[in-house]
């Protein structure tokens, strides 16, 4: 019985014995104090984002001009003394989040501080509120003990508590839906071909000087003009060349040995750029044309044009940008009617390719067809040494935006834009020689126009007509000075009031141009 109890003894004292010797092994760091591991994810304050507790709220309405782009996440974690933050994992289910599902901040040190983002267009996805959730794994050890997964310090917590731990947090986030207070995408795209049709039809070419034979037939010019206005600037260049031809046009022969070419042919570039400002909208809007001409005689040129502009725009008011590129090409004639009276008219056709983007939040592609039809009546007169130049002009441009699904799921309906303009009015002017050979001619000129057809601008918000369209009828009154010297250069300076007979609608402003022939 004595060996029994013996044995019993040194049993009792070996299995003692044991549990220290595997308690030290597993834990050396044991005798620390407790971890006291502290944890949080915050998303960072702005006017898209509210919050309470663990739910958080996304207005998609202040997305993008509130949040340059993305939502921000602080994460922080604290240990206590002797213990180290292993590991600080985020994980989303935002949509579209595929390449930031999961973002591992890993860092072996007392304090983690780090941030987490969310890009916009993987938050704002549909047309009723969406919800995910983003959430912070935490974890910590005792120094000098490894761990490299949240479920290890949850086994080892079994075992040796308050010095192994994992803390997870979760957020849920909801994200409303677009309403009426963010903006109306049909009224966006409709501004913007509003005001991308004003510019291609102020920087029409000038077609009726190409059969103007002052200078002798053959011309090589380049003209240089800048000019700036009450709301932004505009400069444009034009550059042409007329060269004879050594064969008859129309005809199925070549001209006879020392026979005179029956006409010219005329090649020509022009181009402009401008920016404008106007109410909290701004556009910057470029545009060329290219064009060749053949004069079949004395009165009569035809030829081919084809133009490429390109257009984008910002509005303030809504976070909302737009821009696009377009063409058209089509014929182009220009007449004598009468040796004081030249006719000229195109017609052209094309497409544009562009992009939406209506509070910032996300990214659309839109399509249009566009079509215009030009014809011009210009005259010269002459009342002793003043000569009168009257003019009527009739354009029309109609552009039509084909129907598309936006980002979020919505459809955005076809829609047509037109804007017709009729212009009339004349240009007086009077030429001086000086003494120096020089040739000076100040001119004024008053022109009105009817837009007989215009879409007009709509409110960018609740879709309705807007309070800044213009009036149907407008003048332009313009007046400078033309100088020539006999080198084969012009300098013309200028000034302008437009809007005269509008209610909402004023610019004045220069301009310079400089003309050098070759």
């Amino acid at each position: 019985m004595y060996k029994s109890f013996e044995k019993i003894v040194l049993c009792f004292f070996v299995a003692i014995a044991s549990v220290l010797f595997m308690s030290g092994i597993a834990n050396a760091g044991s005798s620390v104090s407790t971890l006291s591991l502290t944890s949080s994810i915050v998303p960072q304050t702005n006017s898209a984002v509210s919050s309470s507790g663990t739910s958080v709220t996304i207005n998609s309405d202040q997305l993008g001009s509130a949040t340059d782009n993305a939502i921000v996440f602080d994460i922080s974690a604290t240990s206590a003394s002797g213990h180290t933050v292993r590991g600080a994992n985020v994980s989303t289910t935002a949509p579209k989040a595929s390449s930031a599902a999961e973002i591992t901040v890993t860092s072996v040190a007392q304090n983690v501080v780090k941030t987490f983002s969310i890009p916009v267009d993987q938050v704002a996805v549909g047309a009723a509120n969406t919800v995910f959730t983003v959430t912070l794994e935490a974890f910590g050890s005792p120094d000098g003990d490894p761990l490299t997964t949240c479920s290890q310090a949850n086994t080892l917590n079994i075992s040796f508590p308050s010095n192994y731990e994992c803390q997870i947090t979760t957020l849920t986030v909801t994200v409303t839906p677009l309403t009426s207070a963010g903006a109306d995408t049909g009224a966006i795209v409709n501004n913007f071909m509003r005001r991308r049709s004003g510019g291609i039809l102020a920087n029409e070419p000038d077609l009726h000087k190409q059969l103007d034979d002052e200078n002798g037939g053959e011309i090589n010019s380049v003209t240089y003009a800048l000019s700036e206005t009450s709301g932004g600037f505009n400069g444009s260049f034009n550059a042409q060349t007329n060269r004879k031809l050594a064969s008859q046009f129309g005809h199925g022969y070549k001209a006879d040995a020392g026979a005179e070419p029956s006409g010219f042919s005329n090649f020509w570039i022009s181009g402009a750029l401008s920016r404008t400002k106007q109410n909290g909208q701004s556009q910057d809007f470029g545009i060329v044309h290219l064009g060749a001409g053949y004069k079949i005689n004395s009165d009569l040129l035809i030829g081919g044009i084809f133009q490429i502009d390109r257009a984008s725009e910002d509005d303030t008011s809504v976070g909302a940008s737009v821009s696009g590129t377009g063409w058209m090409i089509g014929p182009y004639l220009v007449a004598r009617l009468q040796d004081n009276v030249l006719f000229d008219g195109r017609i052209a056709y094309g497409q544009s390719s562009n992009k939406v983007s209506p509070t910032g939040a996300y990214t659309d592609n839109f399509d249009t067809t566009r079509a215009l039809v030009k014809a011009r009546i210009t005259g010269e007169y002459y009342h002793d040494d003043v000569k009168i130049s009257p003019l009527l002009s009739f354009i029309y441009l109609t552009e039509k935006q084909k129907a598309y699904v936006d980002s979020l799921s919505a459809t955005i309906p076809e829609q047509t834009v037109n804007l017709g303009q009729i212009s009339f009015g004349s240009d007086v002017s009077k030429t001086f020689v000086l003494d120096n050979g020089m040739v000076m001619t100040p001119n004024a000129g008053i022109k009105g126009v009817w837009n007989f057809k215009d879409t007009g601008f709509l409110n960018a918000v609740t879709g309705s007509a807007s309070t800044l369209n213009n009036a149907e009828i407008s003048a332009r009154l313009d007046f400078g000075v033309d100088i020539k010297n006999d080198n084969g250069m012009n300098f013309d300076i200028g000034g302008f009031f437009d809007g005269i007979g509008s209610s909402n609608y004023e610019a004045y402003g220069g301009s310079a141009k400089l003309t050098v022939n070759f």
